[in-house]
């Protein structure tokens, strides 16, 4: 089970799971209003050097300052028996502030985690999983599903779609990040001219690696 919860972690935490703003110069905000039609990105996921899976994101402008954000994955993995994983998440942004994420993760076709984000208004979210509630009264301004899309220089936080947490974020070389979770699981980042180009997830139990291609 720890080794599936770890395929579910590629997707979203690390891939790229997820930020407060904490700089004067918004370099984030100014880029989400600058799509106009869809843009599309595709990854392949490796594991032991091998392709396990994709990953396809979508950045699409819906209204004035608004913005939809979606990630499909498929993930197929020999762990002691063969193992389906995929993947839906959507988040909607809103004058640079998250309104609404959505994560569902199936396993071999059976629902394995649902999770949401809601924003309730006067910089208060909830973050909904099964029965459970909990309010963050933190601005929410970059979560996992930006990391794909926008570079995240000078950003010290990431918020997480997934468990609602805020994970420490590290600037560790030009254009290099690495994310570090409640737990102190370690992810790094790279870039090129502002997109996710790879990704290293360390999980302490196996390695991945997230790579982008050209379609």
């Amino acid at each position: 089970m720890k080794v599936l919860h770890i395929l579910f972690s590629l997707i979203i935490a690390a891939g790229l799971q997820h930020f407060t703003f904490v700089s004067d110069k918004t370099g984030t905000e100014e880029s989400l209003q600058t799509a106009a039609t869809p843009e599309y990105l595709n990854y392949q996921v490796e594991i032991k050097n091998k392709v396990a899976g994709s990953i396809q994101v979508t950045k699409e402008r819906t209204g004035y300052r608004t913005y939809r954000y979606k990630a499909a994955s498929f993930i197929r993995h020999q762990v002691v028996i063969p193992v389906k994983v995929e993947h839906q998440f959507s988040a909607t942004y809103e004058n640079a502030l998250l309104k609404s994420a959505s994560v569902n993760i199936e396993v071999n076709g059976r629902s394995h985690t649902e999770s949401k984000t809601l924003y309730q208004g006067y910089k208060v979210w909830h973050f909904l999983t099964g029965r459970d509630r909990e309010e963050i009264h933190r601005t929410i301004g970059y979560s996992s599903i930006l990391l794909y899309f926008h570079e995240p220089e000078g950003i010290s936080e990431v918020y997480s779609e997934e468990d609602g947490a805020f994970h420490e974020l590290q600037r560790i070389g030009l254009h290099s990040y690495m994310k570090i979770s409640p737990k102190g699981r370690k992810n790094i980042y790279h870039y090129q001219n502002g997109i996710l180009s790879r990704a290293e997830i360390d999980t302490r139990a196996i390695d991945f690696i997230i790579r982008k291609t050209e379609t």
